[in-house]
């Protein structure tokens, strides 16, 4: 079984939704030689740990049965663009 990232999920996203337990985020950067901090893009197929055991079934099976799929990742150079300039330090 391979674990594919969506857009903006991170490791721990992917430990909670396939494991039920953010912890397994260790395994799975191990597994796949990334940090722990490791931006994953869009695509991308990760090897799951072979000693990751389903650490919370009844969470993992809470996403799986409605198809949550967690993605926390915040991209903070296109949120700072939003912003065009308008904005000051006036109330800093």
């Amino acid at each position: 079984m391979k674990i594919i990232a969506l857009q903006n999920q991170t490791l721990l996203d992917l430990a909670i939704q396939h494991y039920g337990a953010a912890e397994c985020a260790f395994d799975l950067a191990l597994a796949n030689d990334l940090p722990l901090d490791a931006e994953l893009a869009a695509g991308i197929e990760l090897t799951p740990p072979p000693s990751a055991p389903l650490a919370n079934k009844q969470i993992a099976d809470y996403y799986a049965n409605r198809g949550l799929k967690p993605a926390t990742a915040v991209d903070f150079d296109s949120f700072l663009g939003a912003f065009d300039g308008t904005f000051d330090d006036t109330f800093f």
